[in-house]
C-alpha cells in the first residue's frame, strides 16, 4: 500500500519530511524506495520517460538488473531530471561532426549538489567526462562514484565554489558509508604544487597508478 501525500510549498515539505523522518532512517524500513517514489512522481512518469530519451531499441532503466543506481537515477536526484548523460546543455553533432537526427540533452544547470567520476579501469585516453555543470555545483557537496563506490565529498567552506581565492588550499570530508569507515577521512588539499606529468603513455598510466583513487577523482 503507497500513501501518497502532495505539497505545494517547499516548506510544508520539510516539515511533513521532518514529522516523518524516521519512516526514511529506520534500519529495516523502506526509506531508499519511499525516496526513489517521491522523486519519481514529482518529475511525473511522462517526464522521467522523456528525460531517458531511450527509443524502443534503447532500453535505458533507473535501477540496473542487479539494483545498481543508473547515471539517469543519480541525475534525477541531483538535478531533477533523469538525463543518462552528464554533458553541459544539449549536444547536436555526434563525434564525427555529423548532425544528428535529434539532439541528446545532458544537464541543463548548475544544481545544488555536485557529482565527479573516477574509474581507474578506463583508458586514460578515453575517460568518462562529467560536464562543469556537475563539477561545479551551488554548494561544496559532491556525490562521488569511484572505482564504482558511491561516497560523499564536502567542504564546510561555502566560498569554495565562488571565491577562487579560497581553492588555493582548502580542506575536504569523505564518506563511503561502509562499516570499515569507522572515522571520517579528512583531506588536505593544496592545488598550487603540481605533479610533473611523463611525457609518454606508459609512464602517465604509472604515474598515475601511484595517486590515491580519492585524489585523481577530485583531480578531475
Amino acid at each position: 500500500m503507497l500513501h501518497l501525500f502532495e505539497f505545494k510549498k517547499f516548506e510544508d515539505l520539510q516539515q511533513f519530511v521532518k514529522r516523518n523522518l524516521e519512516q526514511f532512517q529506520t534500519e529495516l524500513g523502506n526509506g531508499c524506495i519511499l525516496f526513489l517514489y517521491s522523486l519519481v512522481l514529482s518529475r511525473t512518469i511522462h517526464n522521467v520517460r522523456n528525460d531517458l530519451q531511450a527509443d524502443h531499441e534503447t532500453k535505458i532503466k533507473l535501477l540496473s538488473d542487479m539494483e545498481d543506481l543508473s547515471q539517469a537515477l543519480v541525475n534525477l536526484a541531483l538535478t531533477g531530471r533523469a538525463t543518462p548523460y552528464m554533458h553541459n546543455g544539449e549536444l547536436l553533432y555526434d563525434k564525427r561532426g555529423e548532425l544528428m537526427d535529434k539532439p541528446v540533452y545532458g544537464i541543463k544547470s548548475r544544481s545544488h549538489v555536485g557529482f565527479m567520476f573516477w574509474d581507474k579501469g578506463e583508458d586514460p585516453e578515453k575517460r568518462t567526462e562529467v560536464g562543469s555543470m556537475l563539477k561545479t555545483p551551488k554548494n561544496p557537496i559532491w556525490l562521488t562514484k569511484i572505482n564504482g563506490l558511491f561516497g560523499l565529498l564536502f567542504s564546510l567552506n561555502p566560498d569554495l565554489v565562488s571565491d577562487w581565492r579560497v581553492e588555493n588550499r582548502f580542506t575536504m570530508w569523505y564518506y563511503t558509508g561502509l562499516t570499515t569507515q569507522a572515522t571520517p577521512t579528512v583531506l588536505s588539499i593544496e592545488t598550487r604544487i603540481g605533479r610533473p606529468r611523463p611525457k609518454t603513455a606508459i609512464g602517465r598510466k604509472e604515474e598515475e597508478n601511484k595517486i590515491p583513487a580519492v585524489e585523481n577523482c577530485i583531480m578531475t
